[in-house]
C-alpha cells in the first residue's frame, strides 16, 4: 500500500463507529491490505468483510488453509494473525498482533509478511 493510504488507515483506528464515511474508507483500505497480504504470501485465501453494526468498523478477514488474519479499527491492538488448520478452523494457533503503526516504518509491510509466515511455519513444525 502507498504510505498515504497506510497513514489514512492508521488515522481511522478508533474513529469508525457511528461514522459511515470512515467505516466505508476502513473497509476499502482494510480489504486492500488483506488482498496485498494474500498476494505477498502467494497463497489462496478468502478475503471478506463483516460490517457488524453501526458502532464498529467491521472486520476485514483473510482466511486460508494455514493462516487466519483479522483486522478491525476498534480494538487498538493491531492486526490479529495466527496459524490455522483449514478454512473451518476459527480458533487455530496462538494469537499474534502486529501494530498498524508498524506498517508505516521502512519495510513495515515486509516485516508483517515475515511475521505471518513465521507463525504459519511454526504451526507446521509442531
Amino acid at each position: 500500500m502507498k504510505p498515504v493510504e497506510l497513514r489514512r488507515l492508521q488515522s481511522l483506528m478508533g474513529n469508525c463507529g457511528y461514522n459511515e464515511g470512515n467505516k466505508r474508507e476502513f473497509k476499502r483500505l482494510g480489504m486492500k491490505l488483506m488482498r496485498e497480504l494474500r498476494a505477498a504470501l502467494g497463497i489462496e485465501a478468502d478475503v471478506r468483510y463483516n460490517a457488524g453494526g453501526i458502532a464498529v468498523s467491521g472486520d476485514c478477514v483473510m482466511h486460508g488453509d494455514r493462516v487466519y488474519v483479522l483486522f478491525n479499527a476498534d480494538t487498538g491492538l493491531g492486526i490479529l494473525y495466527r496459524s490455522c488448520a483449514g478454512r473451518w478452523d476459527y480458533s487455530g494457533g496462538r494469537n499474534n498482533w502486529f501494530p498498524v503503526r508498524n506498517l508505516l516504518e521502512d519495510g513495515g509491510f515486509e516485516k508483517f509478511v515475515e511475521r505471518v509466515q513465521y507463525a504459519t511455519a511454526r504451526r507446521e513444525a509442531a
